[in-house]
């Protein structure tokens, strides 16, 4: 699937939202497009970002929450293997480990999971939110300062 560089913001929100679900593509290549504009708002790419990519994992998360494991695990295209590291991680861990749902590959495993487990709602997000702004705000100082 491809979205036009042309539709802006909202390109980057779909991008950014697919990208944290069920799409076995990256938000990068779009937010370093958009911030290298000459016109670029910063502040504002990074928050619609940030605020596409949590929602697709507060998807992937109900997803957990929702239907039985194996068959979200089917719709993600997440395996047994990132799952079982994910229910290990997140016994141990809690809610905190939502930061880390940006990591690659193991990501959409560890929102499934939280959900899976019945993770407190509240404090999951946070921390999702928080990787989420801390992951787009990493690239925009790479972008500008590299």
């Amino acid at each position: 699937m491809v979205i036009p560089i042309t539709w802006g913001l909202i390109g980057l929100f779909f991008t950014s939202f697919l990208a944290a679900t069920f799409l076995p593509f990256g938000s990068e290549p779009y937010i370093v497009y958009m911030l290298r504009q000459p016109d670029a708002n910063s502040t504002i790419i990074i928050a619609v970002a940030t605020i596409g990519n949590f929602l697709g994992s507060v998807l992937t998360y109900y997803m957990g929450r929702l239907l039985p494991l194996k068959k979200a695990q089917s719709y993600l295209k997440i395996s047994d293997n990132s799952v079982e590291k994910s229910i290990k991680l997140s016994e141990k861990y809690g809610p905190i480990l939502g930061f880390f749902v940006f990591f690659p590959i193991i990501g959409d495993a560890i929102a499934l999971v939280l959900g899976f487990l019945r993770t407190p709602v509240l404090p999951v997000f946070i921390a999702i939110f928080l990787g989420k702004l801390v992951r787009y705000l990493g690239i925009a100082f790479f972008i500008y300062y590299f």
